[in-house]
């Protein structure tokens, strides 16, 4: 039997990921997520060497992929060149390294995600500095043939846990989001996209969450990690759209 070891090794780190939110979701907040805490905006960065690029890689496309995510779990993104602008100079960086040993067919791969921003000295608060206060890496092989897709699948699995811990840092700002949307939102939209008790995202075409300005597919990945307090339903699309609601941009419903 052969086994898929780039399979096992996402799967690992995807477990490691899981228990160390659910494990944290009952305690204090890490000094990592702590550092996250009050973060509105932030935006994103990319790098990869010129190996990773030799097998199809860009840094637009891994920076577009990471924004896309982000916004999907409703993180507020700007453009990269606004990064001096935003409040703490926040930036979400992701670096893909790709080695080939000598005489050898497996690949070895690097990837990193993390978090900076300006801070100040406590003994100085004049002094002000970029600090790395998040950050995970991740370190894997695997033949050429499947680099890409497991280079990918290892990234989303990077930037999921960075989702995890914004959102254990900031767990009132869905809250905020949603009740603004529900003020502006006409009351007869509010009423139709109420789903039924008891209902599931399956019965409606599309699906969304108060906090987020996307909506999905019903059977979007994204769509069902959305809690029941917070689904919005809708019967088409057009009614989503009316709602101020715009198309994911990973299920295109």
């Amino acid at each position: 039997m052969k086994i898929n070891k780039d399979r096992i090794l996402t799967a690992a780190l995807a477990m490691l990921v899981l228990t160390g939110a659910s494990g944290s979701s009952f305690a204090a907040l890490s000094p990592e997520q702590a550092s996250l805490r009050g973060v509105e905006s932030m935006t994103v960065h990319a790098s990869c060497c010129e190996s990773a690029k030799e097998i199809g890689f860009s840094e637009e496309d891994i920076r577009r992929n990471i924004q896309r995510q982000l916004e999907d779990a409703g993180i507020k993104v700007r453009p990269p060149q606004m990064w001096r602008a935003l409040p703490g100079r926040c930036r979400l960086r992701v670096a893909v390294k790709v080695y080939r040993p000598a005489h050898e067919e497996t690949f070895v791969y690097n990837l990193k995600v993390d978090f900076l921003q300006t801070v100040t000295l406590e003994r100085n608060p004049q002094t002000r500095i970029d600090v790395i206060t998040w950050e995970l890496m991740w370190f894997a092989h695997g033949p050429k043939s499947r680099l890409a897709q497991a280079i990918a699948q290892n990234l989303e699995v990077l930037t999921a846990s960075f989702i995890k811990d914004y959102r254990q840092a900031n767990p009132n700002n869905n809250d905020t989001r949603e009740s603004r949307n529900s003020d502006n939102a006409p009351t007869d939209t509010k009423r139709r996209t109420k789903p039924k008790p008891g209902s599931s995202t399956g019965e409606y075409g599309f699906t969304g969450s108060k906090g987020s300005d996307v909506f999905h597919k019903s059977d979007c990945r994204w769509a069902s990690s959305i809690s029941a307090e917070k689904l919005m339903s809708y019967e088409t699309r057009q009614e989503a759209v009316k709602a101020g609601k715009r198309p994911c941009k990973r299920c295109n419903p």
